[in-house]
């Protein structure tokens, strides 16, 4: 197959969605592998890119910290063939005549980032959750958000709970 050279140039959103599809456990590499996933997944899943950009006005970037390399423009390689099924699915989803390719890339990224969370529970607000099992437990991504947001508070007694949580768990 041949390859087509995209580049893109990173908002703090894109870059924010980017760095968080990037924690999932198929990705090997770096930015320039994630996005040629994103567009990969998205060729093989056809994802509903109208139902996942109203999913993602719902996350929270707010703790996610950037680095100035992070908001570079990226490039990749893709198959050509790839691509253009994407764009195509683009173009009948959304109704568009002619989507910019950043904008196609955007949204790859998006649904990626939308299927992410969904699988993790993560950064996706309690009351939009659907499979909550255990009423009153905390999911395990609600659970890491709090010990993460202990060990930024530099208290005496955030310190104390760290030392608990670390004797329960040495404990079990």
């Amino acid at each position: 197959m041949e390859k087509e050279a995209i580049t893109v140039n990173m908002t703090p959103e894109d870059a924010s969605n980017l760095k968080v599809v990037m924690q999932d456990s198929k990705i090997e590499r770096g930015a320039s592998e994630t996005l040629r996933v994103c567009i990969e997944d998205a060729y093989r899943l056809k994802p509903d890119f109208k139902e996942d950009l109203k999913k993602s006005k719902k996350f929270d970037n707010s703790d996610i910290v950037l680095e100035e390399a992070e908001l570079k423009p990226k490039s990749f390689l893709v198959d050509s063939e790839i691509f253009q099924g994407v764009y195509k699915d683009v173009k009948d989803n959304l109704g568009l005549l002619r989507p910019r390719i950043s904008f196609v890339v955007r949204l790859c990224v998006c649904s990626a980032r939308v299927r992410y969370e969904a699988e993790n529970n993560k950064y996706i607000l309690r009351k939009d959750r659907t499979d909550e099992t255990n009423e009153g437990i905390p999911t395990k991504g609600d659970l890491m958000m709090m010990v993460g947001k202990l060990y930024e508070d530099t208290s005496a007694k955030a310190k104390e709970k760290i030392v608990r949580i670390i004797e329960v768990i040495e404990k079990a």
